[in-house]
Formats: C-alpha cells, structure tokens, sequence
C-alpha cells in the first residue's frame, strides 16, 4: 500500500492562499505629512472633525497639542485619535539626533528641533541623524517631549 494520494497534486486544485505580509515601513519622502505608526501603545481618544474628513497618518493640532489619526475619518463622523505613546516613523527636517525632543512643524509637515512656532511631539528614538529630511522613529510624548 502507498501512500501517494496524500501528496499527489489534483488538477484544477486550489493553490494554498498566501499569508498576509506585515506591511513594510513607507520611507518620509512618500508620505508628506504623516506621522505612520510604527510601533507601541498609544493613548486613543475620541475625536469628530467638523471642518474636515482627516486621513489615517495624519497629525491634527488640538489646542497646542499634536495628535496622530490612525484610520481615517470622515467630516463629523466619531473616530479617534493617539494623545500620547507609541512609536512614530516621521520625517526629520533637520537631522535631529536620538534622545533630542522634538517638535511637529505643520508647515513642513515632519518633526524639528526649532521650538518657535511649532508644537512638542516627542523625542527621537530611533533612526536619528541620518539627514535632513531623512525618517525617523520618534516617541509621541507631546507632554513634556522625552520622558515616557
């Protein structure tokens, strides 16, 4: 007795579905002002925009405080968005370093070392110095920046 009809293949047989893949980090320069989460466990709140739908990767400012969508939302519909925690994949606008608290500049959407004019965001976890305009992993912490 054999047992070849256990690995003999059936023409026309289904072919074995393929596992999803974890998606693989976008570089900065791909997604203009993003913040993609990469990482952690961040704070979630509820959050409705009225004057517009907001995208999934987006920071809205609330107040002086920056916010990160995960999903997107429609206009005046109830989501959510992260207050504080997890690890970001954002732009570096210039070259800050590991350990060095950093701040979202909603002009050119990534994070910065220049405190006038822009909000606290975090500090730069992973990835740090690599260049102007380069990604990096930055720590949410709006509160106070560095400590977690």
């Amino acid at each position: 007795m054999t047992t070849e009809h256990a690995t003999h293949k059936h023409a026309g047989a289904e072919p074995a579905t393929p596992k999803e893949e974890t998606p693989t980090p976008t570089p900065a320069a791909s997604f203009s002002g993003a913040a993609q989460f990469s990482h952690g466990d961040p704070i979630m709140i509820p959050y409705t925009p009225a004057g517009a739908a907001v995208a999934g990767g987006q920071v809205v400012v609330v107040g002086t405080i920056p916010m990160i969508c995960h999903r997107d939302i429609a206009q005046n519909a109830l989501g959510a968005l992260a207050i504080g925690g997890g690890i970001y994949l954002c732009k570096n606008i210039n070259n800050a370093g590991n350990g060095t608290k950093v701040y979202w500049d909603a002009t050119n959407f990534g994070v910065t070392t220049t405190a006038a004019g822009n909000t606290t965001f975090g500090c730069v976890v992973e990835q740090g110095a690599g260049g102007a305009n380069s990604q990096c992993g930055v720590f949410h912490n709006p509160n106070n920046g560095t400590n977690p």
